[in-house]
């Protein structure tokens, strides 16, 4: 189940204003193909945009196991009313 959101923090954000354009435009069409298809990209190239993306996915999927977590225990809270 995915709730159709995710966050981007404000830590991410100071991060990314460091990139150049080429560089923010990169690594937001990765978190996009992450979040939609769940694919990582390999910045093996540039050191700087692996590990902003390993952070902001981390984020993201730490995110989403929480969403899951909560749903599941209104699930199972409900089950006992």
């Amino acid at each position: 189940m995915n709730k159709g959101t995710f966050i981007l923090y404000d830590i991410d954000l100071e991060s990314i204003t460091y990139l150049n354009d080429m560089q923010i435009a990169k690594l937001f069409r990765a978190i996009i193909k992450y979040r939609l298809k769940g694919e990582t990209t390999n910045f093996s190239d540039d050191a700087a945009l692996k590990i902003l993306f390993h952070q902001i996915t981390e984020h993201i999927s730490l995110n989403e196991k929480k969403y899951k977590a909560t749903c599941e225990k209104r699930t199972q809270a409900a089950k006992k009313r």
